[in-house]
């Protein structure tokens, strides 16, 4: 009798009981495994439900399975909880390096023959990370509209919701290899079948681990602190949680979207893992300060033609006023003017994002996670005098009309003037009166604002 199945539902694969399936369908006695409506989230493979009229409603794996290797067959499961033995997929995982229409395999560094790797290889395909080139281990949860590579031998069936591209091929073994780009749009059956194809779990709610507290610096591949006590967030369908080295007994998790665990007695080096079946998610954690020269989080800033946009402040505009920007991690674009916010957009890690209608005055700071990596501000140049000191001096003074009220907020214009003795006497004069003929304000207003001194008199 079978304790680990899985059904179909609007929202996604979930784990069901015998009991619990008998209540919803009270009218099926039997399934086959052709019917393909339970599985084993164990081994993948599609089970068989009976209702008998002595034995109670169960689970079993049918006798006709190419694969009889399912640890519920010998009603002793592995628990990977209370194993002493660190999984394998995180101490030297498999790694795909994808190239042009080529690809090889490496663990620890070291490239691999084909050959062996195609020996130990689930015959069905597996899925790798686009970027890091990570093995994903069986059971694994396949996000919604993230792409994945697939190495398998059979070309992949059509599936409507699902984008498939061949990247690259070889001939192994007397057979070709295929890697190809995938990804799901769409969250139905027929999309989460083709990946259960695979022995990977198609959901909208993958699982996570994350410290709430304390705080923590997180590295590429450790998570440094210096706390006895942690506060861990689980979410996704995760069943229960484990500890290497064991400094507590592993938890069981209670099905619910968000689980709270507190973690005692952390180890200098620690590693907590979130699974199913299998181990999928872990925290690597190690006591004390980070190594010095950590590296800022990389963030590129482009125009339209690719070229990059350096720091500071610039007096040319992007071309059609358009900047790109791509970060490592999670993150937003905070564009202001004048010491206000006028736009925020928020980045998500490897993807490349759009910042249109830049104008003179804009200031555009970019954060990874609460930190400024960047900053970018636009202003136009001054313009120098075209007349001299001499020439504007008289014609202020052969300005007539309405005398114009003068405040003493002028006065702020007297440094600008230093290149300018005799405007700048004339100023000194007109301030000391209160008042300037109208001709006089408007020449000399009109002239400062085209020297770029400012605006007088707020206007």
């Amino acid at each position: 009798m079978l304790n680990h199945v899985c059904v179909w539902t609007p929202h996604g694969w979930k784990n069901i009981t015998a009991e619990e399936f008998a209540k919803q369908h009270p009218y099926i006695k039997n399934l086959s495994a052709e019917d393909e409506w339970c599985w084993c989230e164990i081994c993948g493979q599609y089970v068989m439900y009976v209702r008998g009229k002595v034995k109670a409603p169960h689970f079993k794996h049918s006798p006709t399975d190419e694969n009889k290797d399912c640890e519920e067959r010998s009603r002793s499961p592995y628990d990977w909880t209370r194993s002493n033995k660190l999984p394998s997929q995180f101490i030297s995982p498999l790694i795909l390096c994808v190239g042009q229409n080529n690809f090889h395999f490496e663990r620890e560094g070291e490239r691999l023959s084909l050959e062996s790797v195609i020996r130990d290889q689930n015959v069905d395909g597996a899925l790798f990370k686009i970027g890091s080139g990570r093995m994903l281990p069986p059971d694994s949860d396949v996000r919604l509209d993230k792409k994945y590579y697939l190495f398998t031998s059979t070309t992949p069936i059509k599936t409507v919701g699902i984008e498939c591209v061949c990247v690259a091929q070889k001939n192994i073994c007397y057979r070709t290899w295929y890697v190809f780009e995938v990804k799901a749009v769409a969250l139905t059956k027929e999309t989460a079948t083709f990946f259960l194809r695979y022995h990977y779990r198609l959901t909208d709610n993958p699982i996570a681990l994350r410290i709430i507290f304390p705080i923590v610096t997180v590295e590429p591949h450790f998570i440094h602190h210096s706390a006895q006590t942690m506060f861990v967030t689980v979410t996704g369908n995760a069943h229960k949680i484990g500890f290497f080295p064991k400094t507590q007994p592993p938890r069981q998790l209670n099905g619910t979207d968000i689980n709270l665990v507190k973690v005692d007695r952390v180890a200098d080096k620690q590693l907590i893992i979130a699974g199913r079946a299998q181990p999928l998610k872990y925290l690597n954690l190690e006591r004390g300060l980070p190594p010095v020269g950590i590296e800022t989080p990389k963030v590129e800033v482009t125009d339209v033609m690719g070229d990059p946009i350096a720091d500071g402040v610039s007096n040319v505009l992007p071309r059609d006023r358009i900047l790109f920007v791509r970060a490592d991690f999670d993150g937003c674009v905070i564009i202001g003017k004048r010491d206000a916010i006028t736009n925020k957009i928020f980045i998500k890690a490897d993807e490349s994002i759009t910042v249109d209608g830049i104008e003179f005055g804009s200031e555009i700071k970019i954060f990874q996670g609460l930190d400024c990596i960047r900053t970018l501000r636009y202003e136009q140049a001054a313009k120098n005098l075209s007349a001299s000191d001499e020439e504007i001096y008289r014609r202020l003074e052969r300005g007539g009309g309405r005398p114009i009220a003068i405040s003493h907020a002028w006065g702020g214009l007297i440094d600008a003037l230093k290149d300018y003795p005799k405007v700048k006497g004339w100023l000194y004069s007109r301030i000391r009166a209160g008042f300037a003929p109208e001709e006089s304000y408007k020449i000399f207003r009109r002239w400062v604002l085209n020297k770029g001194a400012g605006v007088v008199d707020g206007k």
